[in-house]
């Protein structure tokens, strides 16, 4: 059953902006649910005391303004805001460019009767100007909801020409009869190309769709989006998406995502959450990590979480660097509260975790979801936002990702330890497959247990665990050399058995210039795995990698849940619990050592003996998080120990590499999965695995062939991976856009490397030397470019590939990397799979054999300017000038003549037209 949209009208105030965004949407009556409101300011000067208000509706029962973000009020003198009083926000000066999101909890009144609706009749801005911008909300109220929807972005505010990840979360959370024919969907706002939908999305229309048939009482999964902002798009514009969950004779829930859309995000911002699904009571660990990827400090960084429904009260003693919820003054963290974290100054490249234990509310129902959103702030008003959402529900699988140390430093050994495990009693778990896809910034090093690289991400199958079963698995990634600092390596490990639900666990490490201090844990005793009742031999070790001596050292603990409660006494060099003097630790409880002064390169080791507690389930997996810090400086560990029986890692196997290219307009995929290419792509297959190519020919094309070990022109091959095997495709005809001679090819590889037009002279002579010399070709021509020293210099060895890969994606598609396409290309160049000169012929190829709409547009703008960077040649020739007859400084200027004229180069065919008759101009003074 449709539900309408929430209606929403603007009146113009010249350029600012207003949107509005309610989870969930429907409510019921006597439901809390959170109002997003986000203004915007797309112009080019700054817009000054721009106040935000909205008539509170009389739908709503009072509500304690304080609970509204970023100092909203009602009337003075009342801390209350009742029924068709003001609630306004004073934004000051919102920046060209910049935007704004607040946030209200209200609640229905139990008595509102389902088929209304709660009206917000009257939400205007405001400014020094005197204008107006005004809009309405109606959020309908229906008595008995039962599609549970949830959209999260990974970082917000986004950049022109970046990327931008959506996460929709659904469930089915009422413990009545399934729901059949159920459907999720996403339309995606304007100005974005899709890059990547998860679970087999199809996309058309605008529209992402996922069929996904009957949802049993509890049942929910997660779906992820990434779409690419195109680079024309405005900073200040807040890009709208809609999500909507829709089953067989159930009231639709449509959600609105509003996401800002800015020049630049100094701060990096991400969340961890685990388990997932989390079951009522059972205890969560949430980390949030906030950090600075900006070239100077930040000062007085806040964090802020808005502690959500679906979580138990948690106590403040529990929460890391000094986190509070103070809205009650009552030492808790209550639903609806601000946990409020004063991190201070964040140097260049530098930033902090917090962590947070609650246990999930008792009575959450299954299918419902818990969402975290956090808010990163600093002194120049900086608001950087983040997503993560726990879907509610029983699992009896088990999964956790431990970083060996966090931060790590560019060229560094990132170590991750993965355990998945079955605590089910009696029960086996079968088809078990693990996945992590790579996280950005890294490249695989090693990986243990028959893990297979498969396109980004690492794939293990399990086969089956029985209960209390633990498979453990390690990864070794090497972290780019060029990675920014700041920047953080984020991923999510997946989980999924046959008639289980998926689980997932997530890993966020930060890129930093230096790590004075580490920390190590380790269970010595018992060697492998505990049973109930054992004692852990826990030792913890802290070195430092400092030159000098460090100052205020300490070392803290979380300790963890499944361990009985542990006296201070046995804890080693006056460790100990503090929090509620009862002289033991406790779950979640902080255990501290204090150091004090610390020796440059010096070390230290402390113990403690926590002892399973006799009531743990086999299968469940003890979790340790330390963090030793000092006046300037901090780091992480974790690690983590099975209660249960370790399952031995599968012998060593063979593994091949079947790497595939293609030319022309076509694609080849393979059973089983792997291969999926136009353009250049590979995978790792067990030894004796028979691998079935088939090369599917673009729109109007046909298949030529394949060469390497793969013949013939049968459009299928199988091949035997007894070793590594390399095969070509080859396409012809189709709806490649333009005849791609030998001039344009060399144009494009031009193009593409340098991201300027060519000079007559180089273009020429690659051209003369395909057309003259049998042995040279296209692919000749992008090796040769990287011998010239212009080349060198724009990608020196020392930056490593990222720049290289961005550039190239950039040039070619007019946006940076997409994570996925990132990673990739840094592995296979890593690896030494792909040169970077086959690399630059793989996505022009690519791009134009892929016939999706988005990829049409982007190959009719490199179009463009490549007929644009003919034209720049053809000039040249035509009056008279010579590259190499031309003094440095001039050489200078003609290159810079060819940047600017690609600069404004796009799709439209206007654009190139205007570029060509901009030649005479810029080329002119070369010629006199």
């Amino acid at each position: 059953m449709l539900l309408a949209a929430a209606c929403l009208s603007r009146v113009a105030l010249a350029d600012l902006t207003l949107a509005t965004a309610v989870t969930p949407n429907p409510v019921e009556p006597g439901e809390s649910f959170m109002m997003a409101l986000t203004v915007t300011n797309t112009d080019t000067f700054d817009r000054s005391d721009v106040v935000l208000s909205l008539r509170y509706p009389e739908q709503l029962s009072a509500l304690a303004y304080r609970f509204a973000s970023d100092g909203g009020v009602c009337a003075p003198g009342n801390v209350y805001c009742d029924p068709n009083e003001t609630l306004a926000w004073s934004l000051g000066t919102l920046r060209a460019g910049e935007g704004r999101t607040v946030t209200v909890p209200p609640s229905v009144l139990a008595d509102v009767p389902s088929g209304s609706a709660v009206d917000f009749a009257r939400i205007e801005v405001t400014d020094s100007s005197g204008g107006l911008v005004s809009a309405s909300y109606v959020l309908p109220v229906v008595a008995d909801r039962a599609l549970e929807l949830a959209v999260t972005e990974a970082i917000e505010p986004v950049q022109p020409g970046g990327d931008l990840s959506y996460r929709l979360s659904y469930g089915h959370s009422k413990a009545s009869a399934q729901v059949t024919d159920a459907e999720l969907e996403l339309k995606l706002p304007a100005a974005v190309s899709l890059v990547s939908a998860s679970g087999g999305g199809i996309y058309a229309d605008g529209y992402v769709r996922w069929a996904l048939g009957t949802l049993g009482p509890g049942e929910g999964g997660r779906q992820e989006v990434v779409v690419a902002v195109d680079a024309s798009v405005s900073p200040g514009t807040a890009l709208e998406a809609q999500a909507r969950l829709s089953a067989a004779s159930q009231t639709d829930s449509v959600i609105r995502e509003l996401t800002r859309v800015e020049a630049e995000a100094p701060l990096r911002l991400a969340v961890e959450a685990a388990p997932d699904p989390a079951a009522p009571d059972e205890l969560a660990r949430l980390a949030l990590t906030v950090s600075n990827v900006s070239a100077f400090a930040r000062s007085d960084v806040t964090l802020r979480l808005r502690y959500p429904l679906g979580l138990a009260d948690l106590r403040n003693a529990y929460i890391s660097d000094d986190g509070t919820c103070s809205a009650f003054g009552n030492a808790y963290c209550n639903p609806m509260e601000w946990a409020t974290w004063s991190l201070g100054d964040l140097a260049a490249g530098a930033g902090v975790t917090v962590t947070l234990p609650p246990n999930i509310a008792s009575d959450a129902m299954a299918g419902a979801l818990v969402s975290l959103r956090p808010v990163a702030t600093d002194s120049s008003g900086l608001h950087v936002e983040s997503g993560r959402t726990i879907l509610v529900g029983e699992s009896s699988l088990e999964l956790a990702v431990a970083e060996a140390r966090d931060p790590v430093q560019p060229g560094d050994t990132l170590t991750l330890d993965i355990s998945a495990s079955n605590s089910q009693p009696s029960t086996s778990a079968t088809g078990l497959r693990l996945e992590l896809p790579l996280p950005p910034h890294t490249g695989l090093d090693s990986v243990s247990g028959g893990g297979l690289l498969q396109g980004d991400r690492l794939v293990w199958d399990l086969g089956a665990l029985d209960a209390s079963e633990v498979a453990q698995r390690r990864v070794l990634l090497t972290v780019d050399p060029a990675a920014p600092l700041g920047s953080l390596l984020a991923s999510q490990a997946r989980l999924t058995g046959a008639g289980r639900p998926e689980v997932r666990d997530d890993m966020v490490s930060r890129v930093a210039s230096e790590v004075p201090l580490r920390s190590i844990i380790e269970v010595r005793d018992p060697e492998f795995a505990a049973q109930p009742g054992d004692t852990l031999d826990t030792w913890l070790t802290v070195e430092s990698l400092s030159s000098f001596a460090r100052s205020h050292v300490m070392l803290h603990l979380r300790y963890p849940e499944y361990l009985d409660a542990l006296r201070n006494d046995f804890i080693s060099d006056e460790g100990g619990c503090e929090a509620f003097g009862n002289a033991y630790c406790d779950t979640r409880e902080w255990a501290a050592w204090t150091f004090g002064s610390f020796a440059a390169t010096g070390l230290e080791e402390v113990d403690l003996p926590p002892v399973v507690s006799a009531d743990v389930v086999p299968g469940s997996l003890v979790f340790f998080d330390a963090t030793v810090s000092d006046s300037t400086a901090r780091s992480r560990a974790e690690y983590v120990f099975p209660v249960g029986t370790i399952v031995d890692e599968p012998a060593p196997a063979d593994a091949f590499r079947l790497q595939v290219a293609v030319s022309g307009n076509g694609t080849v995929t393979s059973a089983p999965s792997g291969i999926l290419c136009p353009g250049a792509c590979g995978a790792d297959y067990l030894a004796g695995t028979a691998v079935t190519l088939a090369a599917e020919p673009g729109t109007g094309a046909s298949f030529t062939g394949w060469s390497g070990d793969c013949v013939g022109a049968n459009p299928t091959c199988s091949l035997d991976m007894a070793a590594a095997r390399s095969v070509s495709a080859s396409f012809q005809g189709g709806d490649t856009p333009v005849e791609r001679d030998t001039p344009w090819q060399v144009a494009e590889i031009y193009i593409a490397t340098m991201g300027y037009a060519p000079d007559n002279d180089g273009l020429q002579y690659w051209v003369d030397q395909i057309q003259t010399v049998v042995a040279w070709t296209p692919d000749t021509v992008a090796q040769s470019f990287f011998d010239q020293p212009l080349v060198q210099a724009q990608y020196p060895e020392s930056a490593g590939f990222g720049p290289f890969i961005d550039a190239l994606y950039r040039n070619i598609f007019g946006r940076g990397a997409d994570s996925q396409g990132y990673d990739y290309w840094l592995a296979e160049l890593q690896s030494g799979r792909v040169s970077r000169d086959q690399m630059i012929n793989a996505l022009i190829n690519g791009g134009w054999a892929n016939p999706s709409p988005e990829a049409q547009e982007d190959m009719q703008r490199f179009g463009n300017r490549v007929q644009v960077g003919l034209a720049f040649a053809r000039y040249q020739a035509e009056n008279g000038i010579s590259y190499n007859q031309l003094s440095f400084d001039d050489q200078s200027a003609l290159r810079q003549a060819g940047y600017d004229v690609l600069l404004n180069v796009t799709a439209d065919a206007a654009t190139r037209d205007a570029a060509i008759a901009s030649i005479p101009g810029l080329l002119g003074p070369l010629a006199d």
